[in-house]
């Protein structure tokens, strides 16, 4: 597949006329917002209108935005959501409009129980009750009265990867209940917030929460679709004795407001809503009587240890709905450009790591995915950073006005970064999705990597959650390379991004205002460059076959000395960065070159006079050629994009902050002493125990990456937990772990140890 397929329009077929007379009558709804029709000749025009539809409906775009659905190009599951599925179920209007005013009703007579439940002080009973439950006592109580929860959030999604195994589609339940299960429900304080959270707020409000599972479950063919035309619309005002809606029983693609959906999808929405709040009654009124003999001692379960994307499925749980926080976005962020600047750098300076980084997944992949890192992240950082000085730490949303403007287009590019990265997946090896022996893992990976349809269904959060589940299952994910532990958590921190972004699509007041936003933006996004791009981009074409040739023989010539081997590489391929810079990449390619290989002494002239020998490394086998032949295509076809948002230069890391030792010595001792006088090893549980010693808590993201988060210096860092021993040698916990932390902090140990200041301590590490 050429690497742009994955951003191409896929068309539907055109042939049937129903579509086409949708289509033609959806073209009075472009005017507006300013897309010019003249131009287009007869035969052009269906396929064109059907883009630009793409791109001015709100209707699609938010569920693009949100789960990626594209509406207009569905394969087959996708039609049953529009009800042109040859398994609908037949219902006229009135029968359709009876349910939806049933279920809406249910709803709001459940949700007036639940204020009633907390006015007369029940919910208040309920979570002191609650509180002095374990966490295992919790699950145990919600086993026993409520046998039919799911056991995770993803268990809909597991489903539906064992259901070509199946010989019926996966439950229905499991699409209704995503919310409740007994691993989230059974964690700490979550029932209680998720009860007082629902009784405070308009379920109006929360609709979409409850039915993330949906499309899912109409494509698994799980949730029966109605052949209804039209959509359906919520308004985001309602009074607390309506839940209004409006059922548009036109054809016209284009509804009058944006928050429309597909009458299937909307009336299993309201059904997901009904079964949630009926199961919040019920379970408030159980607890108290069945708690009698419990332990009534105060049980505090340590939040410390839910990871990343955890947090981010728990903001379904509590968050309000208008609120988007910016400096939780700007911390993920941060953290993330600070790794893939470290791991440049730690590739282009040590010869071992370059070593793990290339074997297995070709050295032009290693580098691309080195460079599109760190442009992915430095593109968003630069937005977060212009977003919070412009609205602050927490934006509060009130529909089409600057700050929405600002969030759409800050959606929009994250989105689009999201496929630069899916990209970085490795394409071929041991570990090339495909390969993983873990069937779920597998099968999802290749689904992002090939950019199906099918993974359009599920939230990015959702996805690498399964992952991140299956990978701690499979005993050889702890060998991952380098690369593809590294694409995994940016993916990871990229779906943490897109759920804090998503709030802002139900503030999207009509079509027109919100397709003329999306257009803007769409355009300065276009327009700017991304300078680390280009220079990767520039560079992998201005090396020659010959060259790559040459280079993937003397990588893959494990008889070689490494460290010459390693010297060889980088001097060639920064003589293709230096001739493919310009003056937008140069300030970059001054940078990158800053950072030398350890004991450099080989010049360009000699590193090319050695892969140009009389007597050159051994020959890769024919495998490693085929692999060189398919990257060399792979990055001929691609054209170097210049979009993004934000300067041509990366954002410069925050200052140092200094920190002084005064906990756990021993280990401070052990990794600043020389290597002879040291440990041989330093264990990962003492590192973590250290930082925590200096104010970090431990969130772990995805595998084994973990996030140690500051709150006293408002900093985060990122640090791999080492596998399979858990530990490192000496030398090399040196330059990972106390490299990383210097380039951050100002380390300030007591005088009894010898070491006071960071200079020291940097003199210490460079000595290795």
């Amino acid at each position: 597949m050429q690497p742009d397929d994955c951003m191409k329009h896929r068309s539907p077929t055109l042939k049937d006329k129903d579509i086409c007379q949708r289509l033609l009558v959806s073209a009075k709804g472009l005017v507006q917002p300013g897309y010019d029709l003249s131009s287009l000749s007869k035969a052009e025009y269906p396929e064109k209108l059907l883009q630009l539809l793409t791109e001015a409906s709100p209707t699609i775009d938010l569920a693009q935005l949100t789960l990626n659905v594209d509406l207009l190009r569905p394969p087959e599951g996708l039609r049953r959501l529009a009800g042109n599925s040859s398994k609908s179920l037949p219902q006229d209007r009135e029968q359709f409009r009876t349910a939806l005013v049933k279920r809406t009703d249910s709803i709001l007579r459940s949700w007036h129980s639940l204020r009633r439940l907390k006015r007369k002080g029940v919910l208040n009973r309920f979570q002191v009750v609650w509180a002095r439950m374990g966490m295992l006592e919790r699950r145990s109580w919600l086993q026993r009265n409520f046998p039919d929860l799911p056991q995770n959030a993803q268990a809909s999604i597991h489903a539906w990867l064992q259901s070509p195994t199946l010989e019926s589609p996966p439950n229905s339940k499991l699409f209704f209940y995503r919310l409740l299960n007994t691993e989230i429900l059974s964690r700490d304080n979550i029932l209680a917030e998720l009860l007082e959270f629902r009784a405070t707020h308009h379920p109006a409000y929360l609709r979409d929460l409850d039915g993330r599972s949906i499309y899912l479950g109409v494509y698994c063919g799980s949730l029966v679709s109605m052949a209804v035309a039209g959509t359906i619309s919520f308004p985001m005002q309602q009074s607390n004795d309506t839940y209004d809606f409006t059922w548009n029983e036109a054809e016209d693609l284009l509804p009058d407001l944006a928050q429309a959906e597909p009458p299937t999808v909307g009336l299993h929405k309201l059904g997901a809503q009904q079964k949630i709040y009926e199961w919040l009654v019920e379970s408030v009124q159980l607890l108290p009587k069945a708690i009698v003999g419990y332990s009534n001692e105060l049980c505090c379960d340590l939040a410390n240890d839910l990871s990343v994307l955890t947090r981010s499925l728990l903001s379904d749980y509590h968050k309000p709905h208008d609120r988007v926080s910016i400096t939780y976005l700007h911390s993920l962020l941060t953290a993330a450009l600070d790794e893939s600047l470290f791991d440049l750098a730690q590739v282009r300076k040590h010869p071992d790591i370059w070593q793990e980084w290339v074997q297995g997944t070709g050295w032009e992949h290693v580098c691309r995915t080195l460079f599109m890192r760190i442009d992915v992240f430095s593109t968003l950082v630069t937005h977060s950073t212009s977003l919070q000085q412009e609205e602050g730490y927490e934006i509060t949303l009130k529909g089409n006005n600057t700050t929405f403007r600002a969030l759409v287009a800050f959606c929009c590019l994250s989105n689009s970064l999201i496929t630069d990265t899916v990209r970085q997946l490795p394409s071929h090896g041991r570990w090339s999705p495909s390969k993983i022996k873990n069937e779920s893992m597998s099968k999802l990976l290749q689904l992002l990597q090939k950019c199906d349809p099918v993974v359009d269904f599920i939230p990015l959060l959702d996805v690498m959650m399964v992952i991140d589940d299956e990978s701690k299952s499979c005993a050889s994910a702890q060998r991952m390379p380098q690369q593809l532990t590294r694409v995994l958590h940016d993916l990871a921190v990229l779906a943490a991004c897109e759920r804090e972004l998503e709030t802002h699509c139900r503030f999207a007041e009509d079509i027109a205002s919100y397709a003329k936003i999306v257009k803007e933006v769409t355009e300065e996004i276009s327009a700017t460059k991304r300078p680390w791009k280009m220079l990767i981009g520039a560079t992998l074409n201005a090396i020659d076959a010959e060259t790559a040739h040459k280079l993937t023989a003397d990588v893959c010539n494990k008889t070689s000395d490494l460290a010459k081997r390693h010297q060889r590489f980088w001097m060639v391929f920064d003589k293709g960065l230096k001739s493919s810079a310009d003056t937008t990449t140069q300030n970059i390619l001054d940078e990158v070159l800053k950072i030398a290989p350890e004991n450099s002494s080989v010049d360009d002239g000699q590193a090319f006079a050695s892969l140009n020998s009389a007597k050159p490394p051994a020959e890769p086998t024919q495998t490693q050629l085929k692999r060189s032949k398919h990257h060399r295509g792979h990055n001929r076809r691609t054209e170097v994009s210049q979009t993004a948002l934000g300067p041509s230069q990366a954002p410069e890391m925050s200052r140092r902050l200094t920190i002084t030792l005064s906990t756990q010595l021993q280990f401070w001792n052990s990794i600043l002493a020389k290597s002879s006088e040291g440990r041989s090893h330093l264990k990962w549980t003492d590192f973590c125990a250290a930082l925590a010693g200096i104010g970090f808590k431990i969130r772990p993201t995805i595998g084994a990456a973990y996030q140690f988060y500051a709150e006293c210096h408002q900093r985060t860092i990122i640090f791999h937990k080492p596998h399979p021993k858990a530990s490192l040698p000496h030398t090399k916990a040196r330059r990972e772990w106390l490299d990383r932390l210097t380039r951050r902090f100002i380390l300030q140990m007591p005088q009894d140890l010898g070491v006071r200041t960071n200079d020291d301590l940097m003199k210490s590490v460079e000595n290795f």
